[in-house]
């Protein structure tokens, strides 16, 4: 799966889970200050996001991840990776 078809799967459980519209996520978009993304609704969508995309991802990784590009870039890696 390439990074442009990850970054459509983190777009459409963004809009489902977190209510953000799809148009307006981009590499650059923050979590906690452009969404206003909790703690418990990230851990929610990073467990939707490992589901749809057959991934496991550690608190060790996600702890650095701000933004959705970061986001983005780490489930890439990790689905190149399995």
């Amino acid at each position: 799966m390439v990074r442009a078809e990850v970054f459509d799967v983190v777009r459409r459980i963004a809009s489902e889970l977190l209510d953000a519209a799809p148009a307006t996520l981009t590499d650059d978009t923050h979590f906690v200050d452009d969404l206003a993304v909790d703690s418990l609704a990230l851990v929610e969508y990073a467990m939707a996001l490992e589901d749809a995309l057959s991934v496991r991802l550690s608190e060790d990784e996600l702890t650095p991840v701000r933004t959705v590009g970061q986001l983005v870039d780490l489930l890439t890696a990790k689905r190149a990776a399995t």
